[in-house]
């Protein structure tokens, strides 16, 4: 929705939810395997399966809580402040 002087409105609904879901879930392809530079392999493959795995819900809300609530909007306008308002909602797609 746009008020008249250009001022977009996002209402959070279930849809709006499921679409966020939906492109994180589809869209962001992350490789978890390290190419073979033919350097020395000093890390376990146990090691190393620990340092690439995804960080917990609680790591990724203890990081998001150490950032101002004001800064570092994104390209769609949405700064920290709007992730930390509506964890509860993000932490359901996690």
């Amino acid at each position: 929705m746009t008020l008249g002087d250009g001022l977009k409105i996002l209402l959070i609904s279930h849809e709006f939810t499921e679409d966020c879901s939906n492109w994180f879930k589809t869209s962001v392809q992350i490789s978890r395997e390290l190419q073979d530079l033919g350097l020395p392999k000093i890390i376990s493959p146990q090691d190393n399966n620990h340092l690439v795995q995804l960080p917990s819900p609680l790591e990724v809300r203890e990081a998001l809580c150490t950032i101002d609530s004001n800064k570092t909007p994104s390209l769609d306008e949405f700064g920290t402040g709007f992730f930390q308002n509506y964890w509860n909602i993000f932490l359901k797609m996690i």
